[in-house]
């Protein structure tokens, strides 16, 4: 995880080209700043190339249960269009 996120939940998005791509929501620790390109250049030599989120949307609060789980299907419905 990079030092500036808190939290991160990686969907699938809809992409006419490929079918599916992948999309990070990232939720920053608090006060930070970071750029997507920073996002991918992080994620390039401990992922294969195929795993690399092409789109990251920046959230402020990302959806989770009471118990502390990440509520994916919430965030695919906030987040998941292309």
């Amino acid at each position: 995880l990079h030092p500036k996120v808190d939290d991160v939940c990686v969907i699938g998005i809809p992409d006419e080209e490929w079918g599916n791509t992948i999309r990070a929501v990232v939720q920053l620790e608090q006060g930070q700043a970071l750029e997507a390109q920073e996002i991918r250049d992080f994620c390039r030599d401990k992922l294969a190339g195929y795993k690399i989120p092409r789109t990251c949307v920046f959230a402020d609060e990302l959806p989770h249960s009471p118990v502390g789980k990440m509520l994916r299907q919430k965030v695919r419905e906030l987040y998941g269009k292309p």
